[in-house]
């Protein structure tokens, strides 16, 4: 599906990229959807490991943010655009994801982790401490919505790198403390 798109894969594709018969296929999976479910999952969990076992210790709790949202913006971007290509069935595909149990547990664990990581940036000034780590957590994800910037890319001078700072620095401007540290990014710079 990454390779060529959802629309343009077939069970029948899939069976023999697996290397598995269609009737095995369907013994595990009983459509496409279900198999962009399971990698969405997948893509979830991924990003929870990353959590836990980013560079959070060796950077300050306002540039772990940073990295974070740059992190959320990557995943959601190579799954709406590379995966699905269109927003209606990201839409259809997120909605049975939040159906399946296992995507309970992570989505748990990963939004414990999203607000701690809120919090520390909270105690040490970089965000402000009257918003909620749970509004921030979903503005962060409200934000890296890039299907709403899809024309963006599309633009000769505009890459995902800019467009993500551009997000990061606009995050940043609304939920930072009142006198803390910029947290902008300039929008060639990669971290």
């Amino acid at each position: 599906m990454a390779e060529h798109g959802y629309r343009s894969t077939s069970m029948d594709d899939i069976a023999e990229a697996v290397g598995i018969s269609k009737a095995t296929l369907y013994q595990h999976f009983t459509s496409k959807i279900d198999i962009a479910t399971a990698v969405m999952i997948g893509g979830v969990a991924g990003f929870v490991d990353w959590l836990e076992h980013g560079p959070e210790r060796h950077v300050t709790p306002g540039e772990w943010l940073v990295l974070i949202l740059r992190e959320i913006i990557t995943m959601i971007d190579h799954h709406n655009s590379a995966v699905f290509g269109r927003t209606a069935l990201a839409m259809e595909v997120f909605t049975k994801m939040r159906d399946r149990p296992e995507y309970a547990q992570i989505s748990e664990r990963m939004l414990t982790m999203l607000a701690q990581a809120v919090q520390a940036a909270q105690a040490s000034g970089d965000v402000a401490a009257e918003y909620p780590p749970s509004l921030v957590v979903q503005m962060m994800f409200n934000l890296s919505e890039t299907v709403h910037y899809q024309h963006l890319k599309s633009e000769p001078t505009e890459t995902l790198e800019r467009v993500s700072a551009l997000i990061v620095s606009a995050f940043f401007n609304g939920v930072q403390a009142q006198g803390a540290p910029s947290q902008r990014v300039s929008a060639g710079e990669r971290k």
